[in-house]
């Protein structure tokens, strides 16, 4: 079934659409991910920022996100189809930013020597920190909600999220392997302060890797506005529709929450988003102050996770071929939550080469588990939008609106708030004082290994059918 809004016809994405219409993945996930994998290390260890206020800051970057996300899906969902279509015009606003962002939230004002609190640095990277997940929200939002329109069929959809699941690979690859050439090149780890030789090495090349993120980000975007096809809108008979109330928009966001197979998909997002968003932030400590890597000896750990990545990814795309979306979820859920555990051997004291080895294997598995993390929520969102409560579908044709914006809108609500909580929990277990302190760091591993734990449990109660 279509979503409520379009005609009752098949739509699929096939050929150069489909490779582009996936290719805006790539968007959604290289630039914030580059973003999220280093901004607090080089706030925290080069600018000299009090790590409190980085938490906060990503609190409060990430609680926008997830405010603004529904609320934009609710805007998208509301608009009258124009010249450019619906959703597609969306895209073109958020484009140039992401391009601006990524350049300039790596060129902030250094605290000076001892002042940890300095507020021109604390306001700018405030400010800077909001308006990239602002940004972030309306693309993401205009984008994983255009799928349940582009493709009606179930088949189609997990082609497109197969398609997405390596560009969400590539995404994140290079989102890691950015941060780990540049520890690569640092003179010396343990002085990565901005007045140093590593810091000022780090501060005169992050902005030329934030144009590079910028670009690439702005190119999948438009490869995805132009692979899109809004044309079945001018087949509708399109009701006049008044503006809405504020809150009538509220009630129309969180109205996916009445659905109650659909609450059980949120409390899995929450719980394997606040696992993604500690593991994403601990990557380079855990580099450096656990394995104990040295320059060139971060590339070689990543060529050695990599294959683990990649593995990953064809394991879980040929499962869900076999056994479906749930079931192939749930093994990923489960094979992390082991590993994470399986990390606590590194309190252990034992050669660099044998820490090495088994660094790239926990890394690595936990790691190719994520990579399915990828694979399952575009299509079962998709599905779930799909199999909506009679009633609510009714409500939403009689006011000719969509449900695919506030599900997917509300599903980014729950992705970002809990991502943002997450801070505060890091906040508590990484204070100034043990910002290098090994057994701190690695603990929070297992610990992300408990939250992946509860996602699994709320995936259970979650009813999909066996093919989807």
């Amino acid at each position: 079934m279509s979503e409520n809004h379009a005609p009752a016809q098949t739509r699929t994405l096939v050929g150069w659409r489909l490779v582009l219409f996936a290719m805006g993945t790539l968007g959604q996930m290289a630039p914030i991910g580059f973003f999220s994998t280093y901004i607090t290390t080089f706030y925290n260890y080069t600018v000299k920022l009090n790590p409190t206020i980085t938490f906060i800051g990503l609190f409060f970057g990430l609680t926008t996100f997830a405010v603004m996300a529904p609320i934009f899906g609710t805007i998208i969902d509301n608009k009258r189809p124009g010249r450019l279509g619906k959703r597609k015009p969306f895209l073109l606003l958020g484009i140039p930013l992401i391009v601006v962002l990524m350049i300039i939230a790596w060129m902030p004002p250094m605290c000076p020597i001892g002042d940890p609190n300095y507020p021109p640095t604390a306001i700018y990277y405030l400010i800077v920190t909001i308006l990239v997940f602002m940004n972030q929200a309306l693309l993401v939002s205009t984008y994983l909600s255009m799928l349940a329109e582009q493709s009606t069929e179930v088949d189609n959809r997990v082609k497109i999220a197969t398609l997405q699941g390596i560009f969400s690979i590539i995404g994140t690859i290079l989102s890691i392997l950015i941060p780990i050439i540049l520890e690569s090149k640092i003179p010396n780890k343990n002085e990565p302060e901005w007045y140093t030789p590593s810091g000022q090495y780090l501060t005169s090349t992050l902005p030329v890797y934030g144009i590079i993120f910028g670009v690439a980000g702005a190119i999948a975007f438009i490869a995805a506005f132009a692979a899109s096809d809004e044309s079945f809108y001018a087949k509708m008979a399109v009701k006049d529709q008044p503006r809405a109330s504020i809150g009538k928009t509220f009630a129309q966001i969180v109205a996916p929450f009445s659905d109650k197979n659909y609450r059980y998909w949120l409390g899995n997002a929450f719980f394997f988003n606040m696992a993604i968003r500690i593991l994403i932030v601990i990557l380079i400590p855990i580099m450096r102050y656990v394995l104990d890597l040295e320059q060139n000896q971060n590339v070689w750990f990543f060529l050695a996770i990599i294959p683990f990545a990649l593995g990953g990814y064809v394991l879980w795309a040929r499962k869900i071929k076999r056994s479906g979306l749930k079931a192939s979820y749930g093994m990923s859920l489960l094979v992390n939550v082991i590993f994470a555990f399986v990390a606590i051997i590194f309190v252990i004291d034992m050669p660099f080469e044998i820490k090495f080895v088994l660094g790239a294997i926990v890394l690595g598995i936990l790691i190719s588990s994520l990579v399915g993390g990828y694979l399952f929520p575009n299509p079962i969102v998709s599905t779930l939008v799909d199999r909506a409560p009679t009633e609510m579908r009714q409500k939403a044709d009689a006011l000719g609106r969509g449900l695919s914006g506030s599900y997917f809108g509300l599903y980014i609500f729950f992705y970002n708030i809990s991502q943002a909580l997450t801070n505060i929990l890091l906040l508590f277990i990484l204070p100034e004082e043990r910002l290098k302190d090994p057994f701190f760091i690695l603990l929070t591993i297992p610990v992300a290994g408990i939250l992946v734990l509860f996602s699994y449990l709320f995936l259970r109660r979650l009813d999909l059918p066996h093919k989807n």
